[in-house]
């Protein structure tokens, strides 16, 4: 195994000396941006000093989110690209905290998190890394078929006791789940070095060279706060037909059929019920505008 130690960091650690953390031949560092709270956009408190005093030691930087499947994917997606365009794009790419379920199903949770992967992979040009247990990952997210798309970044700790020189440190890691391609390893949690706060210690599992290759440019080719698509935003529908509902709730009565390649006009997006996000639509008739709402999983309809 290829010798990259990094650490991942948030406010809990308070501002960390990163020349000391350069000195312990530490090559990358992750710090949390944010997530949501209780329904509002919480940023991380040292998510711009991380950002900005890991770079002026020379240290290649990443960027994670902490994701709740209740929340909008959308709405969380365009936090996180608000923190980046602020604060600082990263160098690796962009990375997805997955370790809660927020009480709801493997295929929701699953659902959700793809359209946030999705979101951010379109507007960013780079897949997210998933960070994750295996175990979580399989039993409480199902390990859907897009897993094998993806590099992870596990959680797993062979030792409990606290680690002084990572590098002498000769745990393995365990065997992972069918389509569970782990690029980095967070291999404990306390990583003690003189002069530094507790740490997340993380193995890189790839070669050097899949590192370098790793550091890429995240920042879009246009400013998130930029508009990049027309006013109105259309969706496509990609069922081979769909019913339209009074309430965005599956068993709700029908407004009216559309069919596969029908475009509708977005009113409003964001919207959570029984653990789905969904999209209130217009859709042109007789009268005017006939309204409804539709899933935003991509098996039934998709942006365009």
């Amino acid at each position: 195994m290829t010798k990259i130690l990094g650490i991942d960091v948030s406010r809990w650690q308070a501002n960390i000396d990163y020349e000391k953390v350069k000195s312990y031949n530490i090559q990358f560092v992750i710090p949390k941006a944010g997530e949501v709270v209780n329904g509002n956009e919480w940023d991380d408190p040292k998510f711009e000093r991380n950002m900005t005093e890991g770079r002026k030691f020379g240290l290649v930087m990443g960027a994670y989110y902490y994701f709740h499947p209740s929340v909008g994917a959308s709405k969380q997606a365009r936090h996180f690209i608000r923190l980046m365009d602020s604060f600082g794009y990263p160098d690796l790419p962009p990375v997805i905290d997955v370790e809660t379920t927020d009480g709801l199903s493997p295929a929701i949770c699953a659902n959700n998190l793809y359209s946030m992967i999705d979101y951010l992979q379109k507007e960013l040009g780079r897949k997210p890394i998933i960070y994750t247990r295996n175990g979580f990952w399989v039993n409480q997210y199902g390990n859907p078929a897009y897993s094998k798309d993806y590099k992870f970044w596990l959680a797993q700790y062979p030792l409990i006791d606290p680690i002084t020189d990572p590098f002498k440190f000769t745990g393995k890691m365990s065997g992972t789940s069918p389509g569970v391609n782990p690029i980095m390893w967070q291999f404990t949690e306390k990583m003690k070095l003189g002069g530094l706060p507790t740490l997340d210690g993380n193995w890189w599992l790839g070669t050097q060279t899949e590192f370098e290759d790793m550091i890429g440019t995240t920042t879009p080719e246009y400013p998130p706060d930029e508009p990049t698509e027309p006013e109105d935003m259309y969706i496509e529908i990609t069922a081979n037909f769909l019913r339209l509902r009074y309430e965005p709730k599956f068993y709700a009565p029908p407004t009216l059929i559309v069919e596969r390649g029908q475009r509708l006009l977005v009113l409003e997006e964001d919207i959570q019920s029984d653990g789905i996000e969904w999209y209130k639509v217009g859709v042109p008739d007789e009268y005017g505008l006939a309204t409804g709402f539709v899933s935003a999983n991509e098996r039934y309809s998709k942006r365009v």
